[in-house]
């Protein structure tokens, strides 16, 4: 069953056109949840993308989620951006219409966003992250992004150097050099890091982790099947915060360093699903 405000919120969607400048009428959560659920529901069309943008793009837009919306352009961020939001979370997500130039201009003075999720954006590249400086932003999840690379990773990171959590799963073109990048440029700053399916990485990784990211307190390898005992020891004896570690699939691990493992707060009893995993693989 519907609640009342869920009815209202669907009318007022549909309605944009009927009721007489209702944007003046909605609070900026508001306009952020129909936001979303007009992307959700592909009604960013030509015809009524003026009306979403007359009565809900606004200054006071603070969080903006995008999932699977085909409707949203890179003309619909353009209009985003222009808008003169502060925004402070932003999320798009399988939306195959974004480009780089959409990316950019959303992300554009943005310098108070706290938590950007881009994720499995197709055509995004690394020249889609130029724009993107905040000295808020802690939060950073580009995962499944095919297009990001090395150079594209280092630029970014020298501009938001406060990034606590970060997520560059199945971005497959990264390699170890991107992995040293994070750490000597997040350095004690980072605490949860996922980094599962990259292939091209080893223990070179885990070293740099090692040395300059002792709160690490969350950590996901999957599938490096390159790294050995060697670098999962250098872990274990320096990033004593550790908490939870993935090593599904790390193929050459054919016996868990005792140190790592005793230092992570397992997901499942006697050991991890992750290290089982590894020994298995």
């Amino acid at each position: 069953m519907k609640t009342l405000y869920d009815i209202c919120l669907t009318h007022i969607a549909t309605n944009l056109n009927a009721i007489n400048r209702v944007g003046s009428f909605l609070a900026p959560v508001h306009k952020e949840t129909l936001i979303e659920r007009l992307g959700y529901h592909d009604m960013f069309t030509p015809e009524y993308l003026p009306l979403i943008t007359y009565n809900l793009f606004s200054a006071q837009l603070k969080r903006i989620t995008f999932k699977r919306c085909v409707g949203v352009t890179d003309a619909v961020l353009r209009q985003l951006g222009l808008c003169g939001c502060k925004l402070h979370y932003l999320t798009i997500d399988r939306c195959k219409s974004v480009t780089d130039i959409g990316i950019e201009a959303v992300t554009k003075g943005q310098n108070e966003l706290q938590c950007l999720e881009l994720q499995k954006l197709a055509s995004m590249t690394w020249l889609g992250l130029r724009q993107v400086q905040s000295d808020e932003l802690t939060k950073v999840d580009i995962s499944g992004c095919l297009g990001l690379t090395t150079q594209g990773l280092q630029m970014f990171l020298s501009r938001n150097k406060n990034i606590k959590h970060l997520v560059l799963a199945t971005c497959t073109k990264l390699c170890d050099s991107a992995i040293i990048c994070v750490a000597e440029s997040l350095q004690k700053q980072l605490e949860i890091l996922d980094v599962a399916d990259i292939h091209m990485v080893g223990d070179d990784s885990l070293v740099a982790l090692a040395d300059h990211c002792p709160n690490i307190t969350t950590l996901n390898i999957q599938g490096w099947n390159k790294v050995t005992e060697t670098g999962m020891s250098k872990v274990g004896e320096q990033c004593g915060r550790l908490r939870s570690l993935d090593l599904s699939y790390c193929s050459r691990l054919q016996s868990c360093p005792g140190r790592p493992v005793s230092a992570v707060s397992a997901r499942h009893t006697a050991g991890t699903q992750s290290v089982r995993g590894a020994a298995a693989g």
